[in-house]
């Protein structure tokens, strides 16, 4: 009788280890997934990675908020509900440099404001600075008084100036935001920016020997040259019609994505 009570006891005994143990797992499993991030030793979550845009199909847009612009002169401005600002004095004038990546070709410009002032409006300048030729170019869009409320100045450089719509790295792009009025009757929220990616325009004469103009992937290989994504031939050439080799293949990946090594990334101590 004592070894079967023994016996039961032990069972008992490795009954209530297991539960004990399997408790916790179920309790973890049920537990909301993690968002991402590899945890590092501090407790703080690594820093996440942001996808990268490519390709010319989809259009990708920026948002520039109220708060990146800066008044001409003196700052006298207040702050509204949801991010709206005005004017309460100062300039009337409100400017914002644009940031886009080079060749990208804007399509649309839209400011996000609210009006209810009925004899002054509110106007938006997008301006293009060239710094070699010390030439500005500029386009306008206004909203006229009408039902007080929020509103949306749509326009689109494309449409309006030629030199205005590709975007690129050379020159220096602003957006100026008009608020005439010196009360809360006038603000704007920020201006969000629609953009595709393009192939640039190839140049008169082919960068290498054996690719004529007339052919019809020229735009391309000439892109894929000013960009630095692939040299050519020794002796000028690109022969096109060439087998691309595994090792190719990874020279133009790594020079159209601009691949590096790994950084090791730690925490500020």
């Amino acid at each position: 009788m004592n070894k079967y009570l023994f016996y039961l006891t032990v069972l008992i005994v490795m009954i209530f280890a297991i539960i004990s143990i399997t408790i916790p797992v179920f309790a973890q499993s049920s537990e909301a997934p993690d968002p991402g991030g590899v945890i590092l030793e501090s407790g703080e979550a690594e820093r996440p990675f942001s996808a990268q845009e490519f390709g010319i199909q989809d259009a990708m847009h920026t948002w520039i908020p109220a708060e990146a612009f800066h008044q001409r002169g003196t700052t006298d401005w207040g702050y509204a509900s949801s991010g709206y600002i005005y004017r309460t004095g100062g300039s009337n004038w409100f400017m914002a440099p644009v940031n886009l990546p080079s060749g990208v070709d804007i399509m649309r410009i839209q400011l996000h404001c609210y009006d209810n002032n009925a004899s002054e409006d509110i106007a938006i300048w997008y301006t293009k600075y060239d710094v070699i030729n010390d030439a500005y170019y500029q386009s306008r869009g206004n909203i006229t008084s009408g039902t007080p409320g929020k509103q949306i100045i749509n326009f689109d450089p494309y449409y309006l100036d030629p030199q205005l719509h590709i975007f690129d790295n050379q020159n220096i792009y602003s957006i100026y935001v008009d608020l005439p009025a010196t009360d809360n009757s006038l603000q704007f929220m920020g201006v969000r920016i629609t953009y595709f990616r393009t192939i640039s325009a190839p140049p008169a004469t082919s960068t290498f020997s054996d690719v004529s103009t007339t052919m019809q992937f020229f735009p391309y290989i000439e892109a894929l040259a000013a960009s630095g994504i692939t040299t050519g031939y020794g002796d000028g050439t690109f022969r096109p019609d060439q087998g691309v080799t595994r090792g190719q293949m990874a020279a133009f990946l790594a020079r159209a994505l601009g691949l590096h090594h790994h950084d090791s990334w730690e925490p500020w101590d």
